[in-house]
């Protein structure tokens, strides 16, 4: 190509990466994704030199390249590749992605907006992405505008989306809609309403309704106490699989007031359930029976390979050992030997046991 009909202004902008022509428009080379991401991701560079590799991001995204609005969006959601982190501009980002249909966006934009710390708070936001995914007939969004509105305090509009719900039938929306009736602090407080809405969920085999109605006749919610029909739902519900039915059995047999009392098949419950990871049936152990909750959990360290003494059923010094090497790969905040009984060790006890029955 020939330069000599080029005025000098054409030529240094050939030289340039921008220029400003007559009319204040800016020109500027083009660059591809890889080059306008390594840009900024490959070093500290000027502000200019940064600028310009965002708006080269800017550009191809507006084309329609993913690759650059996924940069661009996680890049401020995080703060990474030298982006700054601003939940406002990450917002922007993954609200276009929402446009082109990328429906994984709709989490991470409802985590910024209902965020009262983020700058981009935004709650009506975050209630009109819950509706519009509800409307199209996702029935989580439904559950969770649910929650959310209730959180703000618009408890008509929550029992609204919930009557819905429980029209199309979702059993998780009667159950949330039964227990919010069992609230004395809800305006709506009736407990005779919860029950029977229990009892039509109980009448599908809900192993859930039938623990809550157990627990309503145990402890006298809205109606009389009886220990023998709390009794008769809890064991319809634990042989129905819930397990959290199966540890409130395990306690009352260790009761002896109660028609249930069974010291031995009570502690040989609550340690089979420990052994399936359920937290409470861990909390009643060491409550009740500290010598089998240590066992157990001798056990347990045992089968993972940091504890070889026999099973004592005592706190001593093989097993203290054995909790200084475990619970800090285990993720167990403090130093665990000081109370092995405590909550957080408790939680990570189950949650080893259960994933050693997978």
């Amino acid at each position: 190509m020939k330069l000599t009909h080029l005025s000098s202004a054409a030529l240094v902008c050939l030289m340039l990466a921008s220029c400003v022509g007559e009319q204040g428009q800016r020109f500027e080379s083009s660059l591809n994704f890889p080059e306008a991401r390594n840009m900024l991701r490959d070093g500290p560079g000027t502000p200019a030199s940064r600028a310009y590799a965002i708006r080269q991001l800017n550009r191809l995204a507006d084309q329609g390249d993913t690759r650059a609005l996924n940069f661009l969006s996680g890049g401020y959601l995080r703060g990474n590749y030298g982006l700054p982190q601003d939940a406002v501009r990450a917002a922007q980002y993954f609200e276009r992605r929402r446009e082109e249909g990328d429906m994984r966006a709709t989490r991470t934009l409802i985590g910024l907006y209902e965020d009262p710390e983020s700058t981009a708070y935004n709650p009506e936001r975050v209630i009109e992405l819950l509706t519009a995914d509800f409307e199209a007939g996702d029935e989580a969004s439904g559950l969770t505008l649910v929650d959310f509105l209730t959180e703000q305090g618009r408890v008509e509009q929550a029992q609204e989306i919930q009557t819905a719900l429980i029209a199309s039938g979702n059993l998780r929306a009667q159950r949330m809609l039964a227990a919010s009736l069992l609230d004395e602090t809800n305006p709506a407080y009736n407990p005779a309403r919860a029950i029977d809405l229990y009892e039509e969920l109980s009448a599908q085999g809900d192993a859930e309704a039938l623990r809550q109605l157990g627990l309503i006749y145990l402890r006298g919610t809205g109606v009389e106490p009886d220990r023998i029909q709390a009794i008769a739902y809890l064991e319809r519900s634990f042989v129905a699989g819930n397990n959290r039915a199966g540890v409130t059995l395990g306690s009352l047999r260790l009761n002896p007031k109660t028609e249930i009392y069974d010291e031995q098949s009570g502690y040989a419950l609550l340690e089979d359930l420990a052994l399936q990871g359920e937290v409470g049936a861990w909390i009643q152990l060491a409550r009740h029976a500290p010598d089998r909750y240590v066992r157990i959990m001798q056990d347990l360290l045992r089968a993972q390979g940091v504890y070889q003494a026999p099973s004592t059923g005592q706190i001593d010094l093989a097993t203290t050992q054995a909790l200084v090497t475990w619970c800090p790969a285990n993720d167990v905040p403090g130093d665990c030997t000081l109370d092995p009984f405590d909550q957080d060790v408790i939680r990570v006890l189950a949650r080893a046991a259960r994933r050693s029955q997978s």
